[in-house]
């Protein structure tokens, strides 16, 4: 459910950008141009930010494992953010698809490459955070 709010959140709050994120998921997904599944890499962004920044449920059982550092600060300063707008979260989740179109853009990946992409931009997003 996460990720459709933030997705449709997406579209109205950044039409452009959600222009141009749907029209690359209509192209080919092989190079040059190719594009990824809007959906798929929506919902994938999504569980990025969840994944990192260590996010759950309150009814999800405690973590057997600490969450690494990295993580820790990341969630505090996103903490930070929406104290001050409670709509912080559905800009980090714009700015990291935007991070991951760019990154996807500029290295021509494809399809099969989606992951090596979501990973390069995990590590710059918790380290921007």
């Amino acid at each position: 459910m996460l990720s459709i709010r933030l997705m449709t959140r997406l579209a109205k709050q950044h039409p452009s950008l959600h222009a141009r994120l749907v029209a690359r998921s209509g192209a080919n997904y092989s190079p040059p141009g190719g594009g990824y599944p809007y959906a798929c890499a929506g919902v994938n962004v999504a569980f990025l930010l969840t994944d990192s920044l260590c996010l759950q449920r309150s009814s999800d059982p405690p973590r057997k494992v600490p969450p690494p550092k990295d993580s820790v600060r990341g969630r505090r300063k996103l903490g930070r953010m929406m104290a001050q707008d409670p709509d912080a979260i559905y800009e980090v989740f714009a700015i990291a698809f935007a991070t991951v179109d760019k990154e996807w853009s500029s290295t021509g990946a494809t399809y099969m490459m989606f992951t090596q992409v979501v990973q390069s931009v995990r590590g710059r997003l918790l380290s921007a955070l």
